[in-house]
């Protein structure tokens, strides 16, 4: 591409969307896309929902925040309609958009009305794909936000080959751009780790997901009941109300402490001995796993479901093991082995640190930049 095209192609203005500006994947693998795009020269407007507390999107400086009207509400008809009338609400903004040299990038395929306000102004829409499972909407919502996205799309950012080869866009150029670890992420990291914290006094297994059923929940909390000598830490993407509402007895739970939504994790990373991710294969199927590379980082080998983008992270016995979430005697006796076996633990856990340096931050930022440059 010769420089004149490219400046031409950097002073386009690009509105990104994304429904809710939590603290989960999606939201922090957004946050490096915008600063890798702010740091190329594009200007950004972003549109998002804040909901009972900031996410990865509230700090970015240099961009322009527009607020979605979207709200959550106990029932999930009142949260549908609160969804219903933000597709709306984002379709008629965006239109104030028609006369601008724009891109719009769509960060999961839930804001449609943004895609369906590009399609009718002929502007390029982006999507960035994240996961399959869209539980607990229902199915006929899922076929029309994807039919959304076949008919809008001009190019789809896939997390993964799974992603790719499971719902890659039919009119759209596909790309896999796997997540990273940021170099904020990384700076956290002890630069002198080499293994994992099996020596401890305590052994801690950790899993970090949203409050849901198909995350795996009540297998962590079964594991923890069965396993009373380890410690548990369940950090879930919910406020301290939504917790309290599903764990309303802690006595139970006496080698289980569960914590509500954070924006610094590295203090859990720094304590856990074990990452899990328990995903329910038959209902949610992970496409990437970014805890678990976060995880690797600090060195801690994973356990994870046998199918899905996961498997492009974990290598059975090398760096991890790979368990059916729902097969609690075979998880009860990785993590036990683990415990007792050191020089296993310490094989799994050198083998995840040399694993999480292959997702290069800077591999990540061209191959963003990239996709809005041609």
């Amino acid at each position: 591409m010769n420089p004149s095209k490219e400046n031409i192609q950097r002073d386009k203005k690009i509105v990104v969307v994304h429904l809710r500006n939590d603290l989960s994947g999606s939201t922090r693998v957004l946050q490096q896309s915008i600063l890798a795009l702010q740091k190329s020269g594009f200007s950004i407007d972003l549109f998002t929902a804040t909901i009972d507390y900031e996410g990865f999107l509230s700090e970015i400086p240099g961009i322009s925040i527009y607020p979605i009207p979207y709200k959550r509400y106990s029932r999930r008809i009142g949260t549908f309609i609160s969804y219903l009338f933000a597709q709306i609400w984002l379709f008629i903004r965006l239109l104030k958009y028609r006369s601008q040299c724009i891109t719009i990038y769509i960060n999961t395929v839930l804001p449609f009305g943004a895609a369906l306000a590009g399609w009718v102004m002929k502007k390029a829409v982006v999507y960035h794909l994240h996961e399959i499972s869209l539980a607990p909407a229902p199915m006929l919502l899922k076929k029309w936000l994807f039919a959304v996205a076949n008919l809008t799309a001009k190019r789809a950012i896939l997390v993964s080959d799974f992603l790719i080869n499971e719902v890659s866009l039919k009119n759209a150029e596909n790309i896999r751009i796997h997540n990273v670890l940021s170099e904020e992420f990384l700076s956290h990291v002890p630069k002198s780790l080499h293994y994992g914290k099996v020596t401890s006094k305590v052994f801690r297994v950790l899993m970090i997901c949203s409050l849901a059923p198909y995350k795996g929940v009540n297998e962590f909390i079964g594991l923890s009941k069965r396993m009373p000598d380890i410690q548990f830490d369940l950090v879930l993407n919910a406020t301290e109300d939504e917790i309290k509402h599903i764990f309303n007895d802690d006595k139970e739970f006496r080698n289980l402490t569960v914590h509500s939504a954070k924006r610094d994790v590295h203090q859990f990373y720094h304590k856990a001995t074990l990452l899990l991710n328990l995903s329910l294969a038959d209902e949610h199927v992970e496409t990437f796993g970014m805890t678990i590379l976060e995880g690797m980082a600090y060195g801690l080998p994973s356990i994870a479901p046998r199918v899905g983008g996961v498997l492009e992270l974990v290598e059975n016995h090398v760096n991890g093991f790979l368990i059916d979430s729902k097969d609690q005697d075979s998880l009860f006796k990785a993590i036990t082995l683990m415990k007792e076996d050191t020089t296993l633990y310490h094989r799994l856990s050198k083998s995840a640190i040399q694993k999480s340096k292959m997702f290069n931050s800077n591999n990540f930022d061209n191959a963003i930049v990239k996709v809005f440059l041609t």
